[in-house]
């Protein structure tokens, strides 16, 4: 799949030729703006066209297309705003300044589905989930927020929502994935530049899309095996200590103990596997345990399913889970509230 998001602009000076920016084989720039609506001029091998875009929606020239995602003019010291500037301007508009406009871009195979991934191969899409209609005009993102990759499909299904603290810091993923046979699980997918791992599968957030309310979107970066060129891709790059399977089962003395300081702690819990705990207004349930690794689901007020790792948080609403480590057939699970 081959895409970009770009923003092309120009100042509000037209006395100032746009800033070209390269996308694939094309030379994209910005013309003009009206209200919602951007002028792009597109350079190219079949020569030079010019399309107008309103905001939400797409257009097509020499192989490929153009999505309106955001548009405005930026003055300094004041917030971004729709206007009404290009040729044939009056006096007294504003030259301080530019007008923007970002762009989806698309180009090439576009299908969502890869049946047979080449193992060890970084594959890149855009998943794109539109919330909402921009000025009752059809929706441009049907269908993009869903993606078939091997034996998995990977997808968009919760919004960020601005004020939260993952909005505020920009930490995870929250996508939703399911293999062939199985449940879905939400997949909070930390956004760090590194791959993360799913069973045969690593996939890496290359870039997301949260400020407009109408429509978010992630970059993925997807491998089934491992990515060539990776030493070790994932989080788990340096160990968190000796495995739990390594230890004999002959001396638990150290686990014993830390086992009993959870259960005098009230924000760790210890779970067997199938145990079900109540946690205030969050039902908890751990569905299998094995070293270093707990596949629990959260039975209220939300249900949800997931496999956490040493060390790793799973956030839901206000409350942060995280596994604090597996002893023996026993785990520890910390759960505290923002």
């Amino acid at each position: 799949m081959e895409f970009a998001v770009i923003t092309a602009a120009r100042s509000l000076d037209l006395a100032k030729n746009f800033e070209p920016v390269k996308v694939g084989e094309v030379t994209v720039g910005l013309q003009a703006v009206k209200e919602d609506v951007a002028e792009i001029e597109i350079q190219g091998s079949q020569g030079v066209t010019t399309l107008k875009i309103p905001l939400g929606t797409a257009a097509a020239s020499q192989g490929y297309t153009f999505i309106n995602r955001d548009i405005g003019i930026v003055e300094p010291g004041k917030p971004k705003r729709r206007g009404f500037f290009g040729f044939g301007r009056k006096d007294d508009t504003p030259v301080d300044g530019r007008m923007e406009v970002e762009l989806d871009v698309r180009w090439g195979d576009q299908a969502l589905e890869l049946a047979e991934p080449e193992k060890d191969v970084a594959h890149d899409f855009i998943l794109v989930k539109q919330y909402e209609a921009v000025a009752d005009r059809p929706l441009v993102y049907q269908n993009q927020d869903r993606l078939r990759f091997g034996e998995m499909i990977l997808s968009i299904e919760e919004k960020v929502e601005e004020g939260s603290r993952n909005y505020k810091r920009e930490r995870h993923a929250p996508l939703t994935v399911q293999f062939d046979g199985k449940d879905p699980e939400e997949w909070q997918i930390r956004m760090n530049d590194k791959y993360h791992r799913k069973g045969k599968y690593r996939v890496k957030i290359t870039h997301h899309s949260w400020e407009d309310s109408w429509y978010q979107s992630y970059g993925v970066s997807i491998v089934f095996g491992r990515p060539k060129d990776e030493s070790d891709e994932t989080e788990r790059e340096f160990a968190q200590g000796i495995a739990d399977a390594a230890y004999s089962k002959e001396n638990l003395g150290d686990s014993t103990s830390r086992l009993e300081e959870a259960k005098a702690n009230p924000e760790e819990h210890v779970f067997s596997s199938g145990d079900s705990v109540n946690i205030g207004d969050l039902g908890l349930k751990a569905m299998s345990i094995a070293p270093g690794k707990v596949e629990i689901m959260v039975l209220q007020p939300r249900v949800k399913k997931t496999t956490l790792e040493h060390a790793e948080t799973f956030e839901i609403l206000k409350w942060n889970i995280t596994l604090i480590g597996t002893y023996g057939e026993k785990a520890i699970i910390r759960v505290t509230e923002d």
